[in-house]
């Protein structure tokens, strides 16, 4: 690490905010509300469309459910199995809830009065999966229409497109031809989002098929806790995927620095040096299943590529799968290194009035310390992991040509 590199880290310790931290009443309850506060978020996927079209399916590929005997599968089928709307919670977040609609146009929920179907609460839902295994028709534009009126957020998405594959010799120009009619009816809409993803729920990884981008267009289409929720939660990783996590768990940095220098402090006050390595820990493993570089994930692509876990780590260089044992040596050594800057950091009478106030905290410059010390050391290791993670998900597209990687 550089000179230059340290200071810069330095400068994430701004006075006013730690001053703004401390006079906190719980200042630990803060911290973690602000690392986690996406888990408390409910976030709504309505998935809309006629019967037959692969509603059910598509949910339970997205939340990896195979197997009819699992609890939350959603059952199947070419009639109507969903007379009412069902949630399907994410294996991962159970806050974040598939809901399978009851199909457009039946007997029972005829088009005109679905919207206004107190069963359906149409407009109650945070980002709808407007859904066609055949041309999209009026249907289908009408209630985007509606809900491009309202504000809502929507996906045209054209399923079981690899029934329509099926013996074709070029898939490439099948797809295109697919497409075109697709999007035909689509631009005769009123909406503005006219981009329609073409998916097989059986084959996610079809390399002339648009799952990876589907999966990324509903983190696009979220925002803010949403937004999170369905990034940190939805188990699959693509290039793009990747790069929304690295800046999303950057951001989590400082607080989790804080949270850490500030445990440690209630555990050893007498300390000017210390992290509580339990944060720190804890952060590091949540890295390593959002990147999708845990062993058993590491394990996964050995069996995708037909090469051993070792080969893999030594052919490909991968840095990650053997740093994760924490010891007190190794964090206090990198926190000495930022001893020298933080002790040319002037600190106002209000600040070290403000921490000696604090009977866990006995000085503003080794709470600084520890905090620089959790901060980079924590984002040194990020960044190993992020490197890790393109790495893997590389070694997938040479070896398979898949855009796509099913994390643990």
């Amino acid at each position: 690490m550089t000179e230059d590199e340290k200071k810069k880290i330095i400068l994430q310790w701004r006075e006013k905010d730690l001053q703004k931290c401390l006079y906190e009443k719980d200042f630990m309850s803060l911290a973690k509300s602000k690392i986690e506060s996406w888990k408390n978020e409910l976030v709504n996927v309505a998935v809309l469309g006629r019967t037959g079209v692969g509603k059910s399916r598509f949910i339970n590929a997205i939340r990896d459910c195979q197997s009819e005997k699992e609890s939350d599968y959603a059952p199947t089928g070419s009639t109507e199995t969903t007379s009412t709307p069902k949630a399907y919670p994410h294996p991962r977040n159970k806050l974040l809830q598939l809901w399978d609609l009851p199909g457009i146009g039946t007997k029972n929920f005829p088009r005109k009065d679905y919207i206004r179907h107190e069963k359906i609460r149409f407009y109650s839902y945070d980002i709808y999966i407007i859904m066609a295994s055949d041309r999209f028709t009026e249907d289908e534009v009408f209630f985007a229409e509606k809900l491009d009126e309202s504000g809502k957020v929507f996906i045209f998405v054209r399923s079981r497109v690899d029934i329509n594959l099926d013996g074709v010799d070029d898939m490439e120009a099948e797809v295109n031809k697919i497409r075109k009619d697709c999007e035909e009816i689509v631009k005769t809409s009123t909406v503005k989002s006219k981009d329609v993803y073409l998916i097989s729920s059986k084959l996610v990884d079809h390399r002339y098929l648009d799952f990876p981008k589907l999966i990324e267009r509903l983190v696009e289409k979220s925002s803010g806790l949403k937004k999170e929720a369905v990034m940190y939660s939805l188990q699959y990783n693509t290039k793009k995927m990747i790069n929304g996590k690295a800046g999303a768990l950057e951001s989590r940095l400082v607080w989790t620095g804080l949270k850490a220098a500030f445990g440690a402090a209630i555990l050893v006050p007498d300390l000017s040096l210390t992290v509580d390595y339990r944060s720190i820990s804890s952060e590091m493993e949540f890295y390593r299943k959002t990147l999708g570089i845990t062993d058993s994930d590491l394990q996964d692509l050995a069996k995708i590529t037909g090469k051993t876990v070792d080969v893999l780590k030594h052919e490909y260089k991968l840095q990650t799968f053997d740093i994760f044992k924490i010891t007190t040596k190794d964090v206090t050594e990198l926190g000495m290194q930022f001893a020298p800057y933080l002790k040319h950091i002037s600190m106002s009478e209000a600040l070290e009035s403000t921490v000696k106030s604090l009977p866990v905290i006995s000085s503003a410059l080794g709470f600084g310390i520890s905090f620089a010390t959790a901060y980079c050391f924590l984002r040194s290791n990020l960044h190993l992991m992020l490197e890790d993670a393109r790495t893997m998900f590389d070694i997938l597209l040479k070896e398979t040509g898949s855009e796509i990687l099913y994390i643990n």
